[in-house]
This record gives structure tokens, C-alpha cells and sequence, in this order.
């Protein structure tokens, strides 16, 4: 987009958020946040800031242009979402650290919970539409 844009160009970018795993969320999100979030910069956040970061040279308009937020929803098996969680960009050294896989953690918290990995729960995808402008080379619109 930077090279694209003139100074006071817009590009909207669709962006996302962690699930939100419904019948486990807090498990999961506290999991994430407390166990895999000091390995991963991006999954200690919970807001749209790396969005932001990226680029830097644009000023970031969304409230401006009344952009949305959507939700998809689908069921998944809780296998399956333990499964997408060693996909997260800190279960890699989580994994080295520890010498277990953060499904296998998490696993173990959620059958403690009474739920089996054959359970069906229902996972939100949070989507929002975020608006940028390109601002000026010298800092102003």
C-alpha cells in the first residue's frame, strides 16, 4: 500500500482476532494469553495493533469511515481447536520449553473442565475492517 498510496490515499484491510472458543473461551483465552503470550508478541495483544504496526506511515481512520466488525461462527470439534492451537505463533517455543505441545496442555486443562475432545463447540471468528490513510511525507495530511 505505501508504494501504491499518495499522501492522503485510504486502503481498508480486513483483519482478525483470536477465536473466541464458546463452552471453553475463558479456558482457552486465559491459556493463550498466560502461557503461549509471553512467546508471542502477537497473541499477548488482543486489540488490532499489529495491524497498526505494520504500517506506520498511515494514520489509522476507521472511527472516521464508521468501518464494521463481523463475526463468522462455526462448530467445530474441541479436537479441532486444540489442534489449531499449535498452529499459534507461540506454540512453537512453548513446545521447545516445555517438551509438550499446547494442544496436549490444554487438553489435559479442558478434560479437567468435563468436556471431550469429540465434544462439538462453537467458535467466533472476529473480523474488522480497518481504514488507513497515507499520511504526508512530512508527517501532516
Amino acid at each position: 500500500a505505501d508504494r501504491v498510496l499518495k499522501p492522503g490515499g485510504v486502503v481498508a484491510i480486513l483483519t482478525s482476532d483470536n477465536p473466541d472458543i464458546k463452552d471453553v473461551s475463558g479456558t482457552v483465552k486465559k491459556f493463550i494469553n498466560e502461557k503461549l503470550g509471553p512467546f508471542s508478541d502477537a497473541y499477548a495483544q488482543n486489540d488490532f495493533t499489529y495491524v497498526n504496526r505494520a504500517y506506520p506511515g498511515f494514520e489509522d481512520i476507521t472511527k472516521e469511515m464508521s468501518a464494521s466488525s463481523y463475526t463468522l461462527s462455526e462448530k467445530k470439534k474441541l479436537d479441532d481447536v486444540l489442534g489449531w492451537v499449535d498452529t499459534t505463533s507461540g506454540s512453537r517455543i512453548f513446545q521447545e520449553q516445555t517438551r509438550r505441545k499446547a494442544s496436549e496442555v490444554l487438553g489435559d486443562i479442558v478434560l479437567e473442565k468435563g468436556l471431550k475432545p469429540e465434544d462439538t463447540v462453537t467458535v467466533d471468528y472476529p473480523f474488522e475492517v480497518k481504514v488507513f490513510r497515507k499520511k504526508a511525507n512530512n508527517g501532516k495530511q
